[in-house]
């Protein structure tokens, strides 16, 4: 019985950390598993050179912006032991 009290706050955890993530944070957490079979890697990679190509200045900043949001998932998903696609349908939802 002194189990339940860890998985209740556990899953508390998960539902506040899902709860406070943006609609651009959704979007790149669809895009991952649409576009880039779920991987983060893949995905900041295409980022990654698609900054180095000739683009104009408008989009580097929000390239940029998705690379900062990219590392704030996989910490979150790190920080709760959790894989974001689990919950995509949820996540789809909320867009």
């Amino acid at each position: 019985m002194a189990n339940y009290p860890i998985i209740i706050d556990r899953n508390k955890d998960i539902v506040e950390g899902i709860s406070r993530l943006s609609k651009e944070d959704i979007m790149l957490v669809l895009l991952r598993k649409e576009l880039y079979v779920g991987s983060w890697d893949k995905m900041e990679q295409d980022l990654n050179d698609k900054l180095k190509g000739l683009y104009i200045y408008k989009v580097t900043p929000n390239i940029e912006a998705d690379l900062v949001r990219i590392g704030n998932l996989k910490k979150l998903e790190a920080s709760l032991g959790i894989n974001l696609l689990t919950y995509a349908s949820a996540l789809e939802e909320r867009i």
